[in-house]
């Protein structure tokens, strides 16, 4: 008979694997790294066939980084289209692209630390 634990999982299905230590090993390593249970991180593995690290973005913050992403990406659009028309680049257009570059840059480095 199932106890209360078994009747209140999702996942009725166990299997079972043999590993040598150093296996065991990496595999705790692998999965730490990820903030994941051992299980979690061989979940992945089976429905990804990679691991996917979750979100530390919550979904207001990943819409606030894609909208920061979106209006960079629109400037440096504007700069492109005004050389290809022009034909011509000036020192004006090199200098608004390095600063789309370093607001680029920064923004990866905000967002890196989540």
């Amino acid at each position: 008979m199932k106890n209360s634990k078994e009747l209140t999982r999702d996942r009725q299905n166990k299997f079972q694997i043999y590993l040598g230590e150093r296996e065991v090993d990496l595999l705790r390593e692998k999965a730490e790294s990820y903030g994941m249970t051992r299980s979690e991180y061989l979940r992945n593995l089976i429905v990804f066939g990679s691991v996917r690290a979750p979100s530390k973005l919550s979904d207001s913050q990943f819409q606030d980084l894609l909208n920061e992403l979106n209006h960079i990406g629109v400037n440096i659009n504007q700069i492109a289209r005004r050389v290809n028309e022009a034909r011509n680049a000036d020192r004006e257009d090199f200098d608004l692209l390095v600063l789309h570059y370093e607001q680029l840059m920064n923004l990866f480095r905000k967002w890196a630390d989540f």
